[in-house]
């Protein structure tokens, strides 16, 4: 019997500046995808801070 695997998806998504508007973007992002990525493109207020409280990877681009 051959064990059959589930495709793993993940999405990447690039920000700046947006610790408010983002945030149920990616919350309802991680009900479809196995991981997702954050790029923080120098954001100067908590963008990177609160993407990483809701579990995600965050990549950022000082």
């Amino acid at each position: 019997m051959i064990a059959e695997s589930k495709p793993f998806a993940f999405i990447c998504i690039s920000v700046f500046n947006e610790e408010r508007s983002k945030r149920s973007f990616v919350f309802k992002a991680l009900k479809y995808v196995d991981r997702a990525v954050v790029y923080d493109d120098s954001s100067v207020d908590l963008t990177g801070e609160v993407a990483g409280g809701l579990g995600v990877v965050v990549v950022r681009h000082e």
